[in-house]
């Protein structure tokens, strides 16, 4: 995903599977990306990537995505 982003592709590329599996636990953690009431928040880096996504997928710009995410964790407000 993110060498896809770097390499300037459009959201919908970076954000579709791909051939290559990071292994069962992530796809199925990837897998719930779009319902935010399934986002953990416990600072594991595989539901940090979860939420990462989801904020990407979900926004329009890097500051709304970054907002957004930051304020998943429960410890923040904006």
């Amino acid at each position: 995903m993110l060498v896809r982003a770097m390499r300037g592709a459009d959201k919908a590329d970076v954000l579709a599977p791909t051939d290559m599996s990071t292994g069962k636990r992530f796809d199925e953690i990837l897998n719930r990306v779009t319902d935010v009431d399934k986002l953990a928040n416990t600072g594991y880096v595989i539901y940090s990537l979860q939420v990462a996504a989801w904020a990407f997928s979900g926004t329009r710009v890097f500051r709304e995505g970054m907002l957004a995410a930051v304020n998943l964790g429960g410890d923040s407000r904006y």
